[in-house]
């Protein structure tokens, strides 16, 4: 049940990662304006924040709901969210649990 979660998961930021790319190669925008702020990582609070957001709606429904959540998010923030993902996965499978 639990790896099932996991691989939509990575299913979902795989697909919101493919979604940021496009959007921002849709812009034509290669130089950064000096107003913008530079986009910051996600941080692991908001990461299990998500996460545990998603326990709200149904299992058919949670990898749509991800993709949502992900695609608000920036390309750097999307990122973040992968290697938490994939340090998370890799702390979970190992023989102390």
């Amino acid at each position: 049940m639990r790896y099932a979660f996991f691989l939509i998961v990575a299913v979902a930021i795989a697909a919101a990662a493919a979604i940021a790319l496009r959007i921002r190669a849709s812009r034509h925008d290669p130089v950064p304006e000096p107003t913008r702020c530079a986009p910051t990582p996600l941080d692991v609070p908001r990461f299990w924040l998500i996460l545990d957001s998603l326990g709200e709606y149904p299992a058919e429904r949670r990898e749509e709901r991800l993709r949502e959540m992900l695609g608000d998010l920036s390309v750097a923030e999307i990122a973040s969210f992968a290697a938490h993902y994939h340090r998370a996965l890799n702390r979970a499978y190992t023989w102390e649990l």
